[in-house]
């Protein structure tokens, strides 16, 4: 039986923040402050417990378009609000704390295409609001075409993502998240064959398990059809959200990894990277990670190893292969934005111009290739607040231009 948490991430991701995430900034932002609103009036009417169980949809709807708008600081205290709400933060499954001594930590690239040579199937998933984990996908992506990796399957996709020959929000769930269209855009100049595998439910109005059951057997479909069928030997890189990397086989909890591996009999290298993140000291942290962050020998992201074998902690111990631990990724004072911009992917500064920082309100400025069309997906997005001097934006090296919405 799967949690009522798990559930709402998957019915809220794919379906509250449909209406927003194909449109453009002005109709994202204007989301977000009718998503705000709601959630304001419900917290209003949540006196109790039982009824503050119902708070979990609109923060999820607020979450998502946090996470579309350039506030993904805000993002992580709304979606940590959310697993407060449902009992399941950190504290559950802590994993075996005293196997931790016995650890040593390394470059996480380094070890999983060191595991990777050999296989056919590699799975990451993440965190889908926080962008730094895309980076890092971006990063092991370039990586992985170099050992022979050939395909980039990627969830949540629509059809034909690149109908325009460029992406836009309607490309898919989350393409509107300028990392994650930067990802993507990254993989394109290293020649990866990009794979939309996404589920399309058509109303089949079936419960809850049955609707996610169905969804995680209809995307391993769809990647035997669109690759392996045409090229058995085809080797894929699978991006995917959180649970769908667990590869247990379980009446009524498996995941896409598990019925790909049940149905192909290809063993897939799994890597969990949404646990062992930094949330700010917030709730949401799970008890082990400042235990963890103490074996890391490096400053970036690091697996945890035990006689060479990769060690997992928390609720996917047993279920994956691996697992990423993601250091804090501080501001940095000379740009005010996150530091894994510069040490994961590799992203030039620029300034906004002071003409374009709000006076009143608030306001989402993006920062585009010069001359891209309209509805391309921004390079970078920030969220602006009148009063305060905005970050840089971040992206790579190249000719662009801001624009501004309200």
């Amino acid at each position: 039986m799967r949690s009522p948490l798990v559930l709402t991430l998957i019915a809220g991701a794919l379906l509250a923040a449909a209406p927003a995430h194909a449109n453009g900034p002005s109709e994202r932002l204007a989301a977000l402050t009718a998503a705000e609103a709601n959630l304001a009036a419900q917290r209003s009417k949540s006196t109790t417990a039982a009824l503050k169980q119902q708070l979990v949809g609109p923060l999820q709807t607020v979450g998502t378009l946090q996470s579309l708008t350039g506030a993904p600081d805000a993002a992580m205290v709304t979606f940590d609000e959310i697993a407060a709400l449902q009992a399941t933060a950190a504290n559950s499954a802590p994993g075996n704390s005293a196997a931790i001594a016995w650890t040593t930590g390394r470059d996480a690239v380094g070890v999983i295409v060191e595991q990777a040579r050999n296989r056919q199937v590699v799975i990451l998933n993440e965190a889908q609001h926080v962008p730094a984990q895309r980076a890092f996908a971006m990063r092991l992506a370039r990586e992985l075409r170099k050992v022979g990796f050939t395909h980039l399957a990627v969830e949540a996709l629509g059809d034909n993502p690149l109908a325009k020959g460029y992406l836009t929000p309607a490309s898919g769930m989350y393409v509107a998240e300028p990392t994650f269209a930067n990802f993507l855009r990254d993989a394109q100049q290293q020649n990866w064959h990009l794979i939309a595998y996404e589920f399309k439910f058509d109303g089949l109005g079936l419960g809850a398990d049955d609707n996610v059951s169905a969804r995680e057997q209809g995307q391993v479909d769809n990647l035997v059809k669109r690759v392996l069928a045409r090229e058995p030997k085809a080797r894929i890189f699978i991006y995917a959200s959180a649970n769908h990397v667990r590869e247990r086989i379980a009446a009524g909890d498996t995941w896409m990894a598990g019925y790909l591996r049940e149905r192909t009999g290809i063993d897939p290298l799994t890597i969990d990277q949404a646990t062992m993140i930094s949330h700010g000291g917030g709730s949401g942290e799970h008890p082990l990670y400042q235990q963890l962050l103490a074996k890391n020998g490096g400053s970036g992201p690091f697996v945890l190893t035990r006689v060479g074998n990769p060690e997992v902690f928390g609720k996917y111990r047993g279920e994956v292969d691996m697992q990423v631990v993601h250091p804090p990724y501080p501001l940095v004072s000379s740009t005010g934005r996150p530091q894994w911009m510069t040490s994961l992917a590799g992203w030039k500064s620029y300034s906004i111009p002071s003409a374009l920082w709000p006076s009143s309100g608030r306001r989402l400025i993006e920062l585009r290739r010069k001359g891209a069309p309209p509805d391309e997906v921004a390079l970078d997005a920030v969220l602006a607040v009148a009063g305060q001097k905005p970050p840089s934006m971040m992206a790579p090296a190249g000719d662009v231009e801001f624009s501004a919405s309200e």
